[in-house]
């Protein structure tokens, strides 16, 4: 098609071009979900967040929750204590620091963390 395309052709392949980004764009963000989510599930498993006691626990539950929210976007408390298995208590504790900020949606990164 590239070598009948004429001047004409133009603003097709341009969105074509547009469309093939967009989509590309999805894919990558699918994939970082997928590699968080596959973190979050190798935490679980080898049981590094559980057992644990004191500020090492701590940082480790707050950075997991800080990458389920950098690929997932805002969560409600609920969504990120079933997806990380933090208690409730430990993750209130969590969220009340600078890295997070209440949103609409529920949980996010602060602004000034992004």
């Amino acid at each position: 098609m590239l070598r009948a395309a004429g001047a004409d052709d133009l603003p097709l392949l341009d969105e074509e071009i547009a469309e093939l980004d967009r989509q590309i764009e999805q894919l990558k963000n699918e994939r970082s979900s997928l590699v968080s989510a596959k973190k979050l599930i190798d935490i679980k498993l080898h049981g590094s967040l559980i057992g644990r006691r004191g500020g090492k626990q701590k940082e480790e539950r707050r950075e997991a929750v800080y990458k389920l929210l950098s690929s997932s976007g805002p969560l409600a408390a609920g969504a990120i204590q079933e997806q990380t298995d933090i208690p409730k208590g430990s993750l209130t504790s969590l969220l009340n620091h600078e890295w997070f900020e209440r949103t609409p949606e529920g949980w996010g990164i602060a602004k000034k963390k992004r």
